[in-house]
C-alpha cells in the first residue's frame, strides 16, 4: 500500500486493524512509524525498511490475540515485526510494558516505555517559555506543543487567571493589559490515560507585566531620526533601535567573520534559512533589514557598518556576501560566501547606500565645471550626449570643454569618462 514511499515518518489513524505483508516494502527513507491502538494484526510489513529506527505501539496491553506479527501466532513475533529493521527500538505504553516483554518482544534491548522516549515526554504538554516579561501593550506568541498521538489536539484550551493583566487568545497570543502578574494555563485531554479519572495534562506560564518605559526627549528624537533614515533606505535599523530604547547595551558582542564562515561550512546548516537563524541567534537583532523587490538583512561586524555580512533573498534565489567600504561608503572589497565562496570584482564607483545614509556621509563638492561639458551650470543628459558625440568623432570640444569632460582627472578624455558620467547621472556614484 505504501511501497517505496519517501516519507521519513508515518502515523496511522485510529481505526486501522490490519497492516498487510510488504505494506511498507523498500521504504528506505522511513525512520519512524506510529501504530494505532486499534491494530489487531501485523504481517511483516517493514521488509526493506533498512533505516527504520523507531516503532511506537499505542496498545496498552497484549493479550495473545492482539498484535500478531505474522498470520500464524505460533511463529516468532519479533521477527515478523522487525524483519529487516532489527535496529529499531519499539516503544510501548508504560502500563503494558511487562505484558509486551513477556509475550511479544523477546529482546529487551529493542523494547522501551513510551515515557522513556528520548526526544520529549510523550504524555506531557510543553511550552516555549515558562516565564515571560512584557510591558503594557506588548504581545507574545505562546507555542504549546503536544503529541496528537497521545492527546486530542482539539481539546487544547489556553486560559489566563487574570485577564485584566494578561489576556490570551485561542492561538496562544498573549497581550499585556496592565501591570501585574498573571498565570497562563494550557490543558489538553489524553487519548488513553493510565487512570481515566486523570485524563487531563496542564502546563503553566507566568507572565510579568510592567508599565511601559518612558523615553526621554533625546531617545524620541534619535528614534525619529533613525525612522527617517529607514524611510530613505526602505528598511529599518533594528539593532540600533534597541540600543536607543535601552533594550540592549551598545557594546553587545557582534558576530565575527570567522563565525559566519564556520556556520556556512558546517554540515548542520545547509539551508539559507538555517544559516540566517543561526547568525541571528549569535548576533541578535540585525543591524538593517528591508529592501524593495528583494529582502536584505545586514549584520554589521563593527558599529558603523564598514564591514558587514549581507543576506539577500528574492524570486531568483538566496545569496550571502561579506563586504567592506571606506569612510565615504565606497566599496573596496566584496566576497560572495553563499551559495559559493568567491571574491568579486569591485567597481570603485559603487557606494554602500545604507552605510551612506546611516552614517550621514557628506559628499565631496564637485567642481562647478567638472562634467558640465555644455556650460549650462548643471550636469545632465545633454553633457552625456556631447561627450558621446565627441568620442564618436562627430563633435569637437574646446579646451575648456575637454577639461570638463575629463571627469576621472587622468588628463585624457576616453570612454572611461563616459562610463563615469553615466554612473553619476544614474546616481550610482555621487561624486567624480
Amino acid at each position: 500500500a505504501f511501497a517505496e514511499m519517501k516519507a521519513k515518518e508515518f502515523i496511522f489513524s485510529e481505526g486501522v486493524t490490519d497492516i498487510e505483508k510488504y505494506a511498507f516494502y523498500e521504504c528506505t527513507e522511513l525512520e519512524k512509524i506510529t501504530l494505532p491502538a486499534s491494530l489487531e494484526r501485523i504481517e511483516r510489513p517493514f521488509e526493506g525498511c533498512t533505516n527504520l529506527r523507531e516503532i511506537i505501539l499505542l496498545h496498552a496491553d497484549y493479550k495473545g490475540n492482539g498484535v500478531s506479527a505474522t498470520i500464524d501466532p505460533k511463529k516468532d513475533y519479533y521477527l515478523g515485526l522487525l524483519y529487516d529493521c532489527e535496529n529499531a527500538i519499539v516503544y510501548v505504553p508504560d502500563e503494558g510494558y511487562d505484558t509486551y516483554l513477556a509475550e511479544v518482544i523477546r529482546d529487551e534491548n529493542n523494547l522501551q516505555k513510551i515515557s522513556e522516549y528520548p526526544y520529549k515526554k510523550a504524555y506531557e504538554l510543553s511550552v516555549n517559555e515558562t516565564e515571560i516579561a512584557l510591558e503594557e501593550g506588548q504581545t507574545y506568541k505562546l507555542n504549546v506543543s503536544l503529541d496528537n498521538r497521545f492527546f486530542y489536539n482539539e481539546s487544547l484550551v489556553i486560559t489566563s487567571d487574570h485577564g485584566d493583566i494578561a489576556q490570551v487568545s485561542k492561538d496562544g497570543t498573549i497581550t499585556a493589559v496592565s501591570a501585574g502578574k498573571a498565570v497562563i494555563t494550557a490543558k489538553a485531554k489524553l487519548r488513553d490515560p493510565d487512570d481515566p479519572a486523570d485524563n487531563v495534562r496542564y502546563v503553566s506560564v507566568t507572565v510579568n507585566v510592567a508599565p511601559p518605559k518612558t523615553l526621554t526627549a533625546e531617545q524620541v528624537s534619535a528614534l525619529e531620526n533613525l525612522k527617517n533614515k529607514g524611510s530613505i533606505t526602505i528598511g529599518s535599523f533594528g539593532r540600533q533601535e534597541m540600543i536607543i530604547r535601552g533594550e540592549i547595551a551598545s557594546d553587545t558582542p557582534r558576530i565575527t567573520y570567522d563565525e559566519v564562515i564556520n556556520i556556512i561550512d558546517s554540515s548542520e546548516f545547509k539551508k539559507y534559512e538555517d544559516i540566517l537563524r543561526r547568525i541571528n541567534n549569535i548576533h541578535g537583532a540585525s543591524d538593517y533589514s528591508g529592501g524593495s523587490g528583494i529582502t536584505r538583512v545586514e549584520y554589521w561586524l563593527d558599529d558603523k557598518g564598514n564591514k558587514k555580512i549581507s543576506m539577500y533573498a528574492d524570486v531568483t534565489g538566496t545569496k550571502i556576501f561579506f563586504s567592506r567600504c571606506d569612510e565615504s561608503g565606497m566599496a573596496v572589497y566584496t566576497e560572495e560566501l553563499y551559495p559559493e565562496k568567491r571574491e568579486l570584482s569591485v567597481d570603485g564607483g559603487v557606494r554602500d547606500f545604507v552605510y551612506f545614509i546611516y552614517n550621514d556621509v557628506k559628499d565631496k563638492p564637485v567642481k562647478a565645471d567638472t562634467g558640465d561639458i555644455d556650460g549650462s551650470g548643471k550636469i545632465d543628459v545633454t553633457d552625456l550626449t556631447e561627450l558621446s558625440l565627441y568620442l564618436l568623432g562627430d563633435r569637437k570640444l574646446t579646451e575648456n570643454q575637454q577639461k570638463s569632460a575629463d571627469v576621472d582627472s587622468d588628463s585624457d578624455v576616453t570612454i572611461a569618462d563616459l562610463a563615469r558620467l553615466q554612473q553619476y547621472l544614474s546616481k550610482k556614484i555621487t561624486s567624480f
